[in-house]
């Protein structure tokens, strides 16, 4: 039906007051309540047409692309040329009402398609952007569906000089005092080739510098630095080069990595006067322990050596050992080892100026097991008893014993000198309880006097990156052992992540891939620094440290104004580089809509009216 109903009406409403006769006035109040009574009752629509004054609908981008350069200067000089009627929005990852003084570019994403979906619809739109789509629904195919003009003004260079480091190439777990090389892809656009500098950070502090050649114009070239780090845990860095005069962007001048560090491979080293089961054993034990690093050095002769490197004519003393075992063996500089940290054990023949054993004579078998005190690495409070040790008297001050034999004789006694531990050993033959118990005593006697007992077999070994894209998946796998270091495919694996403001936690169990090896992600985390702790039958066992970055808009600055003269095109609208050469034709937008009477204040009230003027005239 048409809106030319209500003229009728109101023309039947003048007509009763031509009528003189006193009964035809409330007869046609009545006919006219019946009659919107009944188009309510039975055209409950009415579709009505509409002229809206034209008006134009102003986007601005705001995402972080925008920011580089002097876009928004672009921007400012733009918006006061507008003399439309007109709105303004911001948009970024969602639009949002604003004015010319509320545009700040730290979108993390650019998404036209939503922005485009705004009520009431405009007569058209203007966009200002630099043209960069990354998100979002198909802004080409809303353009085509809406069939509302699109004018679009592209903000930027389509050819911006830029140096950024492309990719980041770097270990991901490493061992303390590794050397680590770090390689970067470096991109030139627009520049000659020229030295620039490259800076490797941690919180701050500069640890590295390094001159290189930016490669040719339009070309990419590698260059490496090499990363020393001394301490474990995982560690944050970053890497930046030199900013150019007239670059576009200088964010991607710099990235930030993090790399998880183990604590450095235990370094020991075997001194002896001549091979013997004790080094046969030590050596098994230590070979098999991927954390260690065993070196030795045993005399064959009056002037020969043989090492784990072949024949040498002297021994190393001067590398950087964590322990350092003297098996039967003169040192006159033991306390120079103490002082800097390492730990020596002494073996058979024991110097007695540092020893924490007062020794007296040779005694060919022991009668009895030996006894552990408060040696704490072993789970077993008695072991074999051995032949060759010798008899203590007691042990020096300051010093404590770990191990006696029954009748409570000393032998095996520690004490601390300097920085470092001193351990004595009153026997020549500990290689008969690796045989008899395997307690494996070598490997857990240099884990004790290292202090490295973080190195103690583990049960689980968690990978995943250290940085993520915000909207990447987050992928952690898993390695699980058992102690002897056998994979273990029945493991159940829990994930906890932490947010750096500790009121996010979310947690996922990762699913087993079958040979110990397990796998687990989750998605859509939002920016931030996290944590994560990894448990194995609901034990903590590892923690780690992970970044989510939100770079997407950082990839590209180059303005795509074919994008933006496509959307335009599709539209009905135009494109131009300057709102001065931009042509805005805004016609007033006709639309229907459909009315409902009945749902409406005005009809229920003209009934009520009709029907009381009606009554009161009948009531005279």
């Amino acid at each position: 039906m048409s809106f030319y109903f209500i003229l009728t009406f109101l023309g039947i409403i003048a007509l009763t007051f031509l009528f003189k006769k006193e009964r035809t006035i409330p007869k046609i109040l009545r006919i006219c309540s019946f009659f919107l009574i009944l188009l309510c009752i039975f055209t409950p629509f009415i579709e009505l047409a509409f002229r809206e004054k034209p008006w134009l609908l102003v986007l601005v981008d705001t995402s972080k692309s925008m920011g580089v350069g002097k876009r928004f200067k672009e921007v400012e000089q733009i918006l006061p040329e507008i003399k439309f009627k007109k709105k303004i929005y911001g948009f970024d990852t969602h639009p949002y009402p604003a004015n010319k003084d509320s545009f700040i570019a730290n979108g993390k994403l650019t998404n036209i398609g939503d922005a485009l979906l705004q009520t009431p619809t405009p007569s058209a739109y203007l966009i200002l952007s630099d043209g960069i789509n990354n998100s979002g629904p198909n802004p080409i195919e809303i353009a085509q569906r809406e069939k509302v003009p699109i004018y679009t003004i592209g903000i930027g260079d389509s050819l911006p000089k830029d140096i950024r480091i492309l990719n980041l190439t770097y270990n991901k777990i490493a061992y303390a005092k590794d050397h680590i090389p770090i390689r970067l892809n470096l991109e030139n656009i627009g520049y000659k080739q020229q030295n620039i500098q490259i800076l490797l950070k941690e919180n701050g502090r500069i640890l590295q510098k390094k001159r290189t050649l930016l490669p040719q114009d339009g070309m990419q070239s590698e260059t490496e630095l090499t990363l020393i780090p001394r301490r474990d845990g995982t560690h944050f860095y970053e890497i930046s080069i030199s900013t150019l005069e007239g670059e576009i962007n200088e964010e991607n001048n710099k990235r930030n990595f993090g790399i998880h560090i183990l604590k450095s491979r235990i370094k020991v080293g075997w001194f002896g006067k001549s091979p013997n089961w004790n080094f046969k054993f030590a050596k098994l034990e230590f070979t098999k322990d991927s954390r260690i690093d065993f070196n030795w050095w045993i005399k064959i002769g009056k002037e020969k050596w043989l090492s784990h490197n072949g024949l040498n004519n002297t021994p190393d003393f001067n590398a950087s050992y964590d322990v350092i075992i003297l098996d039967d063996f003169e040192y006159p500089e033991i306390k120079k080892l103490a002082d800097r940290g390492t730990g020596v054990i002494l073996i058979g023949n024991i110097c007695k100026q540092i020893s924490p054993l007062i020794l007296s004579s040779k005694i060919n078998e022991s009668k009895y097991p030996m006894k552990v005190v408060n040696f704490n690495i072993f789970d077993r409070k008695e072991l074999p008893p051995l032949k060759e040790i010798y008899k203590v008297k007691g042990i020096k001050g300051g010093a404590k014993s770990l191990c006696t034999t029954l009748e409570g004789n000393p032998l095996i006694a520690q004490m601390q000198y300097g920085d470092g531990i001193i351990i004595g050993i009153a026997a020549k033959d500990i290689w008969r309880w690796n045989f008899k118990s395997e307690i494996k005593f070598w490997d857990k006697l240099v884990r004790l006097i290292s202090m490295r007992k973080d190195l103690s077999p583990q049960k689980i070994l968690i990978e995943t990156e250290p940085t993520y894209e915000v909207g990447e998946k987050i992928t952690f796998k898993a390695q699980a052992y058992t102690t002897d270091y056998k994979p273990d495919p029945n493991s159940k694996i829990t994930i906890k992540i932490i947010s750096e403001q500790g009121t996010d936690m979310k947690s996922i169990s990762l699913y087993s891939l079958g040979n110990g090896k397990y796998e687990g992600s989750i998605d859509f985390l939002p920016h931030g620094k996290y944590e994560y702790k990894a448990s194995i039958s609901n034990k903590n066992y590892i923690e780690g440290k992970f970044l989510v970055t939100s770079q997407i808009e950082l990839q590209e600055f180059a303005s795509d104004r074919d994008f933006l003269r496509t959307l335009s095109n599709v539209s009905g609208g135009k494109y131009a580089n300057d709102i001065k050469e931009l042509d805005i034709n805004l016609k007033p937008r006709k639309f229907k809509a459909l009315f409902n009477p009945s749902q409406h204040w005005f009809f229920i009230f003209l009934i009520i009216l009709l029907l009381s003027v009606e009554w009161i005239i009948l009531r005279k």
